[in-house]
This record gives C-alpha cells, structure tokens and sequence, in this order.
C-alpha cells in the first residue's frame, strides 16, 4: 500500500476576500502542508483571474480549482447532482493522491 502524504489543512474557498483570509491565517499561524481548493462558476471569470494572480502557491502543496454550475445557488435537481459529483470527484482525487489531513477549511459565502 502506497504511502499517505501528510497535509495539516484543506482550505476551500470562492471569494477573493476569503483567499486573502486564509493566507493571512496561514501566515499568521505559521500553517505548513497546505492544500487550497477555488471553487468557481464559468460567471466568475474576472475574480477567478484575480484569485489566480494573488494565490501565494509558496504556502500550498497544492491548488485545486473546482468548477461549479453557473449560478450555483440557484437550486435545481440537476444542478445539485451535477454540484455534488463536482465536489465527490475532487474528495477522490484528494483521496487518491493519499492526502491525510488534520483539518478542513469551508469559508462561507452567503448570497441570499
């Protein structure tokens, strides 16, 4: 059996603002091993470039962009199978790839 790689934090994150929170923490704390996933929809092309050009990979083993629907938020069966396969198939390659990790970041993004 292949060997597990250690890692202390997954952060997940889909705002700019949330990014930049999650770097000062690392910082702060001194975080080491860390994976980022960038959820995204195809309508978030301009912070999706700006989160892009201010990601510190220095701080992250490694970055992970996942796609969702557009307007994810807009609740339809098919949309909510298609979010959750997204979202499975991320966990497995995390998975996969042998990843043990201490602690999982969900930053949160209320639009109502």
């Amino acid at each position: 059996m292949a060997e597990s790689k250690y890692v202390g934090n997954v952060f997940v994150v889909s705002r700019l603002g949330q990014l930049r929170n999650v770097q000062n923490f690392i910082k702060q704390f001194d975080a080491k091993e860390n994976i980022l996933i960038i959820q995204y929809s195809v309508a978030d092309g301009p912070i999706l470039k700006n989160m892009i050009e201010i990601c510190e990979r220095n701080l992250y083993v490694e970055v992970i962009y996942l796609k969702l629907p557009k307007q994810p938020l807009h609740v339809r069966k098919k949309k909510n199978i298609k979010m959750y396969n997204s979202i499975q198939q991320t966990l497995n390659y995390i998975l996969e790839e042998k990843y043990e990790f201490n602690n999982l970041f969900l930053c949160n993004a209320d639009k109502w």
